[in-house]
């Protein structure tokens, strides 16, 4: 019965969210919260442009979402189907396993890591 207040609650704060980000562009309202690795260095983290590409997406523009940043666009793919395993309780599967388990996170982090770098360099 937690579980199911659990998910509840999460599913009404991502709805609320998925509302809020595709109603009110991040560029031209205050209330979003700023990078403060941006802020503190002037480099761009991996997340940086990532609540406009999210405000982007949702108004299906996918050429402006990528502009702002190409992680966010090619992990909703990612993030969705993990969703989707997730609520469908399948976490146990060979696929769930290999795209969500402990390699595939080193790997998600190392592509960060990656990503963070040559954005600022080039």
């Amino acid at each position: 019965m937690r579980n199911r207040w659990f998910f509840l609650y999460a599913a009404v704060g991502v709805i609320v969210l998925l509302v809020l980000y595709k109603t009110y562009d991040p560029m031209s309202y205050g209330f979003y919260p700023r990078c403060i690795i941006h802020q503190t260095t002037g480099l761009q983290c991996s997340g940086c442009g990532s609540q406009r590409a999210i405000h982007a997406l949702l108004n299906l523009n996918v050429a402006e979402a990528w502009h702002h940043n190409q992680m966010v666009v090619l992990f909703v793919p990612y993030v969705l189907f993990g969703a989707v395993i997730s609520i469908g309780d399948i976490r146990d599967s060979k696929v769930a396993k290999a795209l969500y388990g402990r390699v595939a996170i080193l790997i998600i982090l190392a592509v960060m890591v990656v990503f963070t770098i040559v954005r600022n360099v080039i």
